[in-house]
C-alpha cells in the first residue's frame, strides 16, 4: 500500500529503511494491542539494531513489552528455505542478499532469545517459542 508511493520519492533498498515504515510498525502494533489486548505475534526480521531499538522503545512509550526471538539455522539451510518459499517467491533475491547482514548481527544473540529450527519441525520450533515465553525467558535453546 505504502511501498510504490515512498519508493517513487525516497527510494531504498530496503523498506525498513524507510522512518514512515517503523512509525507505522509501532502505530498499527499499538492500535491492535489496544483492540484486542493479550500477545500479538510479529513474524520479522528486524536486522539494523538502531532501527529495532525504534521499534522495540516506541512500543514501550505505548506500555507494550517486546519478547524477541531469533530462529536460527546455517547458512544452506537458511538459502534452501528461502529459494524453497513458494508464498512470496518475489522477495528471494531480496533475502539472500540479506543472509550476510544477519550474520553479522551480532546484537540479535545479546538482545533477543535464539531458538535453533535444526532437525526441527514448525511445530517443534512453535513449541519451543512458547515453552520460552510461558517459563524460560532468555532461555537459550
Amino acid at each position: 500500500m505504502l511501498e510504490a508511493p515512498l519508493r517513487r520519492k525516497l527510494p531504498v533498498d530496503d523498506f525498513q529503511d524507510w522512518p514512515a515504515w517503523r512509525a507505522l510498525v509501532v502505530a498499527a502494533l499499538l492500535s491492535i494491542h489496544d483492540a484486542v489486548g493479550g500477545t500479538i505475534v510479529v513474524p520479522q526480521t528486524v536486522l539494523v539494531e538502531e532501527y529495532w531499538d525504534e521499534i522495540v522503545d516506541g512500543l514501550a512509550r505505548g506500555g507494550v513489552g517486546v519478547e524477541a526471538v531469533t530462529l536460527v539455522a546455517g547458512r544452506a539451510e537458511l538459502e534452501e528455505r528461502i529459494r524453497a518459499d513458494t508464498v512470496e517467491s518475489s522477495a528471494a533475491e531480496w533475502r539472500l542478499r540479506r543472509l550476510a547482514d544477519f550474520e553479522t548481527a551480532e546484537w540479535l544473540t545479546r538482545r533477543t532469545r535464539l531458538v535453533s529450527t535444526v532437525g526441527r519441525s514448525p511445530e517443534q520450533v512453535a513449541g519451543r517459542i512458547l515453552d520460552g515465553a510461558l517459563g524460560g525467558a532468555g532461555v537459550r535453546s
